[in-house]
């Protein structure tokens, strides 16, 4: 199975596209920014919607189930590639994995933290393998994955990109040993933060670099445009010197870009600021269904140029 890790910030997680924020809002805690609960797969974002044409294909299989099981108990693996999402039950809890039996992970699962706490585990799998969780605390997600090509969401929302290499990658992106990395750039965030553009380009380099070291083939999913304010006070410069700036991190890598920057902004001429929130905004920072369909076709006509 092939592996193909989508990597980025809220929009990889799929902020803007209809349904997943009142769905989590109603069956766990209300969502905030830095979202870490894994996004079902029936909602529309990007990463599902390149899943779902894979699905189409043919090429994967996937299985999720959502729901608050306590520990300990068991899970029987479907597939090649296995995601368990465990929280803590009202106190800290010691929770150990194993698999068939032998202890490949423990972690001291917290109570108290925004967003809501909880630990992401991925394990490479076997059909029929039973997977054991000991300790105290909850299930709260798990994902399947097999066939021939697994799509594998990894974004954090309000994510700066040197906090996501350190904080989240060794976490959610190491685990997978990818072939390619798809990375959206965490353009916005890093704008927001204050760092200047000639930061935010070492960093992104960085993340390339990483990837490579990891073995993958990087691939750059260039950020949508942004509604509203291009320069803000706390912002190092204008929002659009940083779009210009991972360009350049790309270039610097010779990492291949899917240029969605560039086809947003081309739907966008010659609309009204009105016109242009309702075509590719749900809020100025988010793009809508609209957006999180080409953010897909676009990455796709990338992604395939290496299976």
């Amino acid at each position: 199975m092939k592996t193909i890790a989508i990597i980025g910030d809220s929009h990889t997680w799929g902020q803007g596209t209809a349904g997943p924020v009142d769905y989590l809002n109603r069956t766990t805690q209300t969502v905030q920014c830095g979202e870490l609960r894994l996004m079902p797969f029936c909602f529309g974002s990007f990463v599902n919607r390149l899943r779902d044409d894979f699905l189409r294909q043919g090429k994967s299989d996937i299985w999720e189930e959502q729901g608050r099981c306590s520990l300990p108990t068991e899970v029987i693996a479907r597939g090649g590639l296995l995601r368990l999402q465990l929280a803590a039950q009202g106190q800290p809890g010691r929770v150990t994995v194993r698999q068939d039996g032998a202890s490949v992970w423990q972690e001291e699962l917290p109570v108290e933290g925004v967003p809501m706490p909880v630990s992401t585990v991925t394990l490479h799998t076997q059909p029929g393998q039973r997977i054991q969780l000991e300790g105290q605390g909850f299930l709260l997600r798990t994902e399947h994955y097999d066939g021939e090509i697994a799509v594998v969401n990894c974004g954090i929302g309000s994510c700066p990109t040197k906090r996501f290499l350190s904080d989240f990658w060794p976490r959610y992106v190491n685990p997978l040993k990818a072939e390619i990395m798809l990375i959206e750039p965490c353009t916005i965030n890093d704008w927001l933060s204050g760092i200047t553009p000639e930061q935010y380009q070492e960093d992104t380099q960085k993340l390339f670099r990483q990837a490579r070291a990891e073995g993958a083939q990087p691939i750059m999913l260039s950020v949508s445009p942004i509604g509203g304010d291009q320069q803000l006070e706390q912002c190092a410069a204008p929002y659009e010197d940083y779009i210009v700036r991972a360009y350049q991190a790309a270039q610097a890598e010779q990492v291949p870009v899917a240029d969605a920057h560039a086809a947003m902004a081309a739907a966008l001429q010659g609309l009204t600021e009105e016109q242009k929130n309702s075509k590719l905004f749900d809020d100025p920072w988010h793009p809508n269904d609209f957006g999180h369909e080409m953010y897909a076709r676009i990455a796709m006509e990338e992604i395939e140029k290496y299976l």
